[in-house]
């Protein structure tokens, strides 16, 4: 007998809508003004990377220039619990931030939050498209049961 094993990821379960995602949308957003998508996070060693951990974490260390200088990649791959196993993972982590990260951490900080607020706006859009949608079938339905005919 074979079974077949399948990644779940428990945060993706649920219709979330916290910092870190609004976030991760406003990274999204900056790529796709780059002309690149990001459909799924990276993986490094079998481990996703939380592109906005990486990001506030290479910023705690006073960003990409001052991790660069003084070497710090290791510190923030060990900051990231990547496994040590992984070969070049601090070459792969310095890769990963600089083709998903670095288009938003260019941005100034005006233009950051009005990404921000621009990805607000969206998901609020979208919820209010579902909420109509929904209470719109919900009335198709009501109605569906006001025409059945029971038969005794």
């Amino acid at each position: 007998m074979r079974f077949t094993a399948y990644k779940q990821y428990v945060h993706k379960m649920f219709s979330r809508w916290g910092p870190n995602v609004k976030n991760l949308e406003a990274i999204r957003k900056s790529l796709e003004n780059s002309d690149m998508t990001l459909l799924h996070s990276p993986v490094l060693g079998g481990v996703e990377i939380d592109l906005v951990k990486l990001y506030k974490t290479v910023q705690s260390l006073g960003g990409l220039k001052q991790v660069i200088e003084r070497q710090k990649w290791t510190k923030v791959t060990e900051m990231m619990q990547i496994p040590k196993t992984v070969q070049d993972r601090v070459t792969k982590l310095d890769d990963i931030y600089c083709k998903y990260l670095l288009p938003y951490e260019t941005l100034s900080e005006g233009e950051r939050e009005e990404l921000l607020c621009q990805v607000e706006k969206e998901h609020e859009d979208a919820e209010a498209s579902a909420k109509s949608e929904s209470t719109s079938s919900s009335e198709e339905e009501v109605d569906d049961s006001a025409n059945e005919c029971v038969v005794k």
